[in-house]
Parts: C-alpha cells; sequence; structure tokens
C-alpha cells in the first residue's frame, strides 16, 4: 500500500496504518477484511495464525506480481565518456578551477 501511496503523488506515507488503507484501498471487501484483521491483532491475536483472508491475499499477490513485473534493471551506459565530462564539468564550475 505504501508503494501505491508513492506510485499515486500522495506525498509522504503516514505513519498511521488506518489513514494508508483508508486513502489506497477502494475495494469494500478488502478494507472490511483489513479492519477485521487489524482489530483481531489489537485484541490479542498476535501470535496466532489464522485461515488465509483471500481478500487480502489476492490483493497482496496481484500487488507483488504487478510490482515484480514493473521492475527493470537499468540499461547499462555503451559509453561512459559524455557523463564523464559533464561530472569534470560540474566540478570545474562548483571548484572555479580546471581539473583536467
Amino acid at each position: 500500500m505504501a508503494c501505491l501511496w508513492i506510485e499515486r503523488g500522495l506525498d509522504v506515507v503516514p505513519i498511521e496504518f488506518a489513514t494508508l488503507v483508508d486513502r489506497i484501498v477502494d475495494d469494500p471487501i478488502l478494507a472490511r477484511d483489513i479492519n477485521r484483521l487489524l482489530q483481531q491483532k489489537r485484541q490479542g491475536g498476535e501470535l496466532k495464525r489464522g485461515p488465509r483472508i483471500e481478500a487480502i491475499s489476492d490483493f497482496l499477490d496481484s500487488q507483488l506480481t504487478r510490482l515484480s513485473a514493473a521492475h527493470q534493471q537499468p540499461g547499462g551506459t555503451k559509453d561512459p565518456e559524455p557523463l564523464d565530462r559533464l561530472f569534470v564539468g560540474l566540478l570545474e564550475e562548483m571548484n572555479g578551477r580546471d581539473l583536467a
């Protein structure tokens, strides 16, 4: 959900999880199931393992698949010379002297 928050340009990701859920989750069934799980955890269910919650698991699976598919390795620079010149030029501009 934090990734979705950032992707949507909603500024800094909130610390309060309920705010994150309220602004990101559009599916009422998913929101309901998240809120139920949070309520159970608040009542001491932290160490218990429960049944799979379809709406939450499906959301997580779909987001992990989407984010994995979107991940690409950056392309390699074939010729670093232009970047080297830019870097040296910036250093010269900042320091006011020729570094060559």
